[in-house]
C-alpha cells in the first residue's frame, strides 16, 4: 500500500509539472449579491438578485440610536420627538400626524441603511423584512418604509413597544397610498427572487406561533423577544446562507429539533445576536450557540457588531471559539461586506480586499484552481491521518457535495485545470 501510495504521489507530481502551465481561473460572473451593511451592533442585509431585492432589517432609526444612547449632543429633533416625547418637534395629538412625522424623517435621515441603499442607487425594494421588533433591527425599516416603494411588507407578528407601534402606523399609512399590506412571514413560505432557472429561494424556518416565554431558560422580555426572530435560509444553486436574527438558545434548540436538515451545513451564517455569547446555562468553556454552530457547520461566518457594545467585545471569545470551523468576517473590522455568488463561488468584498471565500477546489483561497491545490487535495487523499484539512478545505475540496474529499474530487480538479472543464 506504501508503495502504492508513493507511486501515486509520483505520477501526480509528474502531471502537475505538466499542467501547471494550464491554469483555469473559475470565478464566473455573479448573479447573487448579500450585502452586510456596516451598522453597528444592529442589523440591516440587502439581498439582489436577478433584478429584484430584499432587505433583512434596517438597523437604527439615528446616529444617536447607534451611538447607544449616550451623546446627547448628537441627538436630532427626530431623536427629542422619539425618546424624549418632545412636542415642540411634533405634536402627536394634532391633525395630519403621520405628515408631519414623515416630513420629520425627511429632514432627519441619517440612518446607514439609507445612505448605504441611497449610494446603490436604491429606489424600489420588492420585499422589506422585519425579524423582530427590536429597535437596533426594526428602528431603520421606518426611514426605508418613509423614503422608498416596496411591493411586500413581511414581519414577524410579535408583539413590542418601543418602535414597533410606529413601525405599524407607518406601514398602515402607506398601505391607503400603495396598497401593501403589514404580514406575518409563517414558517414554510417561500420567496423567489430574481428570474428564469437561477432564482434566490428565501424560505421562512421558524414557527411564529412558538411561545418562547414557556419554553426558554431565560424569560426576561429582550430574550423573549430575541428568540421570536424571524429565520430564513437562502438557496442559490449549490450555495446556502442562514439568515438568524437575535436567536437565541431556545430559538436554535426548536430549530434543531424540527429543522435540522435545513440548518445543516450551511455555506454562509449571519452569526446570531451580533456574537454574543447568548449563556442560557453559563457554561464556562462554550457559548449557548455551540449545538447551534455545530449543526450549521458554517464555512463562512458574518458578525454585524461593532467596536464597543455594554463592555462586551464582540463577537465574545467563546464565539469566536465555538466558530473554529468556519472563517469568520465582521462589520467592525470590514465595514460593509458584500458577498457574490454564482451559485457555486462566494466571493467576500470589503473596501479594502476581495477574499475567495468558496469556490470548489481552491482550497488555498487565492482565487484560481491550480497545481497546489491538486496536491494539498492528493496529499490528503493518499494519507488523510497525516495530511489534515481544515473543515473550509474540506467543504471545497467536496467538489460533488458527497461529504467527503476524495479521487473524485481530485480528477474534477484535474480536468480543471488541464482542459478548463467546469466544476460542477
Amino acid at each position: 500500500m506504501k508503495k502504492f501510495n508513493c507511486l501515486l504521489l509520483c505520477s501526480l507530481i509528474t502531471f502537475i509539472v505538466v499542467a501547471s502551465t494550464n491554469i483555469s481561473y473559475s470565478y464566473a460572473s455573479d448573479s447573487l449579491k448579500i450585502h452586510y451593511i456596516d451598522v453597528g451592533s444592529a442589523d440591516s442585509i440587502y439581498i439582489e438578485c436577478g433584478g429584484q431585492s430584499m432587505l433583512i432589517d434596517g438597523g437604527y432609526l439615528t446616529q444617536y440610536d447607534r451611538s447607544g444612547e449616550t451623546d446627547d449632543a448628537i441627538k436630532s429633533p427626530l431623536d427629542r420627538y422619539m425618546h424624549d416625547g418632545d412636542d415642540t418637534v411634533l405634536d402627536s395629538s394634532a391633525g395630519q400626524y403621520m405628515d408631519q412625522y414623515k416630513k420629520l424623517l425627511r429632514e432627519n435621515d441619517n440612518s446607514d441603511v439609507t445612505k448605504y441603499l441611497d449610494s446603490l442607487g436604491v429606489k424600489e425594494i420588492d420585499y422589506v423584512v422585519s425579524t423582530h421588533p427590536h429597535y437596533d433591527h426594526i428602528g431603520g425599516l421606518i426611514q426605508v418604509l418613509n423614503k422608498y416603494n416596496y411591493k411586500h411588507l413581511l414581519y414577524n407578528g410579535r408583539e413590542y413597544n418601543a418602535y414597533l407601534p410606529t413601525f405599524k402606523k407607518m406601514a398602515e399609512y402607506n398601505k391607503s397610498k400603495n396598497g401593501v399590506e403589514l404580514t406575518v412571514a409563517n414558517q414554510g413560505q417561500v420567496i423567489e427572487l430574481g428570474a428564469g432557472s437561477m432564482k434566490a429561494r428565501i424560505t421562512v424556518l421558524t414557527n411564529q406561533a412558538t411561545d418562547y416565554s414557556t419554553i426558554s431558560g431565560r424569560n426576561e422580555l429582550n430574550t423573549i423577544s430575541n428568540n421570536g426572530s424571524l429565520v430564513l435560509k437562502l438557496e442559490y444553486g449549490k450555495r446556502s446562507f442562514l439568515f438568524t436574527g437575535d436567536a437565541q438558545v431556545a430559538a436554535q434548540r426548536e430549530l434543531i429539533k424540527n429543522k435540522i436538515t435545513d440548518i445543516t451545513n450551511i455555506d454562509v451564517l449571519k452569526v446570531p445576536h451580533h456574537g454574543y455569547n447568548n449563556n442560557d446555562f453559563n457554561s464556562p468553556d462554550k457559548s449557548g450557540n455551540y449545538e447551534f454552530f455545530q449543526n450549521v457547520n458554517p464555512v463562512v461566518s458574518v458578525v454585524s457588531c461593532d467596536i464597543g457594545n455594554n463592555n462586551s467585545p464582540l463577537p465574545a471569545n467563546r464565539v469566536i471559539k465555538d466558530l473554529a470551523m468556519s472563517d469568520i468576517y465582521t462589520t467592525k473590522d470590514l465595514g460593509n461586506i458584500v458577498l457574490t455568488c454564482n451559485g457555486k463561488s462566494v466571493i467576500v468584498k470589503t473596501n479594502s480586499k476581495t477574499i475567495y471565500a468558496l469556490n470548489p477546489g481552491d482550497l488555498n483561497k487565492d482565487g484560481k484552481i491550480t497545481a497546489s491545490d491538486l496536491l494539498k487535495m492528493e496529499k490528503y487523499v493518499v494519507n488523510p491521518n497525516d495530511n489534515q484539512l481544515r473543515n473550509t478545505e474540506l467543504r471545497i475540496g467536496d467538489t460533488n457535495d458527497d461529504g467527503k474529499v476524495n479521487s473524485r474530487d481530485m480528477l474534477a480538479v484535474e480536468k480543471n485545470i488541464v482542459f478548463n472543464t467546469p466544476i460542477d
